[in-house]
């Protein structure tokens, strides 16, 4: 009994290894391989996006080996490990803290920069992906968008269609201390007051 169970379970053995080396071999001996790569159609980073492949191998003769179809999926690991998302809805309104300047490679007033009405200069996030940015306050300008945080990267994108991406300044992962918003030779960081 035991030898007739050995030699069953050795039958299924070479008969799931033969299958395997069949579909392993037209697979590699096939001459059409197809690839497609499917991302997101918002702005979003390289490192954020969800890759599907499917690779079909036809065999050599379609009656002798059936078409082999495999999909490999690659999820990407959550685009906001430290919680930034939720600190940013619930802290309020950052203000201007500091101003660096490119073109002088020195830090600069945010009055220099911005006048006296610098202390009006804000930027903040709502619930849903929504922000405002104000950092032309002599003009009333606010600009408004919505935004996704991917790691310490803020990607932003304005209603009139353009996008950037704004930084977390963070000593400790989990806590913001400035975000770095570029404007023109100029970093501004803003902060909690």
């Amino acid at each position: 009994m035991n030898k007739k169970i050995l030699i069953i379970v050795s039958l299924a053995v070479v008969i799931a290894v033969s299958g395997g080396v069949i579909a392993f071999v037209a697979t590699h001996n096939s001459k059409e391989a197809d690839t497609e790569i499917i991302a997101p159609t918002a702005a979003v980073p390289a490192s954020a996006v969800l890759v599907t492949e499917e690779v079909t191998a036809a065999a050599t003769e379609p009656s002798a080996v059936p078409v082999v179809t495999e999909q490999i999926v690659t999820e990407v690991a959550d685009n906001d490990p430290y919680g930034y998302t939720d600190l940013l809805c619930a802290a309020g309104t950052y203000r201007v803290k500091r101003v660096y300047d490119h073109a002088q490679d020195c830090e600069v007033t945010a009055r220099e920069v911005f006048g006296k009405l610098y202390s009006y200069c804000s930027l903040r996030f709502y619930p849903g992906g929504s922000f405002e940015l104000c950092v032309n306050p002599t003009s009333g300008e606010i600009r408004r968008g919505s935004y996704a945080v991917y790691g310490n990267v803020i990607s932003a994108n304005y209603d009139s269609g353009s996008g950037t991406e704004f930084t977390i300044a963070s000593e400790n992962p989990g806590q913001i201390d400035y975000i770095i918003v570029n404007y023109g030779d100029y970093d501004v960081y803003f902060g909690l007051i």
